[in-house]
């Protein structure tokens, strides 16, 4: 029997998002399927975003922008993270 799991990113580009982010991570927490890793862009964020992140998350890859670089080239720079780091599905 074949055990492989393919390994998945999850990309999330962060814009003052503190209020829904509790939210998200129980949900990532909670995923049946385990070969997950998160990449988060820290697009500019003014509020805790980042902070709840990473007191739900150890392995969590961040890059951080000091201005809002938008949605699709956030996405692309973590997508690039994601690749280089192995996932096969994004």
């Amino acid at each position: 029997m074949n055990n492989y799991l393919p390994k998945v990113g999850v990309l999330l580009v962060v814009t003052n998002e503190a209020d829904f982010l509790p939210v998200f991570c129980r949900s990532m927490i909670n995923q049946t399927y385990k070969n997950i890793k998160l990449f988060v862009l820290d697009n500019n964020c003014e509020d805790n975003s980042i902070e709840i992140i990473k007191s739900f998350f150890l392995d969590v890859f961040i890059i951080t922008s000091k201005e809002n670089i938008g949605f699709a080239k956030g996405n692309n720079l973590l997508a690039d993270e994601a690749i280089k780091s192995g996932c096969e599905f994004l």
